[in-house]
């Protein structure tokens, strides 16, 4: 009977060890390794959204200044440059020149965009035109350290039709025509022709 009884405890013993063991590992710490990539990514979210507001707050805290490259430089022809002004609030972009011309007058929002080294950003919005046809793509990256900005602006109609203009903040040389250009290359050659000609009439 004492022996039937001793083993009989004995395997409450183990079962109730092995119960224990079950339940320390399923209710126990997760491991290291899943805890550093969970902490990781919390890290990056935070550094993500800092640079973000970061760079919100310097796009607000000026007026950009920008060269819109209406047509580019053709033979004979310079391009045609036109300035324009972009003005930035939390989340509301406008421009100066497209609201007075009937796109988005109060601006729109846009979408941002900072890269893990917090060197450069991009930024996108898209405006409505007034007769609720025409649509303008804005698109513009900045490079946060030097505060330069370059994009494009798309023009589509409501007829389908679609136009592109490249702009910087930094002022783009206007280019000379073509034949200004050949000509100051080979020392002005036109009137050398005609100094040439002075002299054997003379």
């Amino acid at each position: 009977m004492n022996k039937k009884l001793s083993a009989l405890i004995f395997c409450m013993l183990i079962t109730g060890m092995c119960i224990s063991n079950l339940k320390a590992q399923k209710d126990g710490p997760k491991p290291q390794t899943q805890e550093t990539a969970q902490s990781e990514e919390e890290k990056l979210a935070a550094k993500r959204a800092a640079l973000v507001e970061k760079t919100a707050q310097a796009l607000k805290s000026k007026e950009w200044t920008i060269y819109v490259t209406v047509k580019p430089a053709a033979e004979k022809k310079p391009a045609v440059i036109e300035t324009d002004a972009l003005t930035f609030t939390d989340r509301i972009v406008m421009s100066k020149n497209l609201s007075a011309r009937g796109y988005s007058k109060n601006g729109s929002n846009y979408s941002l965009s900072v890269s893990d080294d917090g060197i450069s950003a991009v930024w996108e919005t898209m405006q409505m035109h007034e007769n609720e046809q025409d649509i303008v793509f804005l698109r513009g990256e900045l490079n946060i350290k030097s505060e330069v900005m370059a994009g494009g602006i798309v023009y589509k109609s409501g007829k389908g039709k679609s136009e592109s203009h490249p702009y910087a903040t930094v002022k783009p040389v206007e280019m000379a025509p073509l034949e200004s250009i050949a000509a100051a290359a080979a020392g002005k050659p036109e009137e050398s022709k005609k100094s040439k000609n002075n002299k054997e009439k003379k």
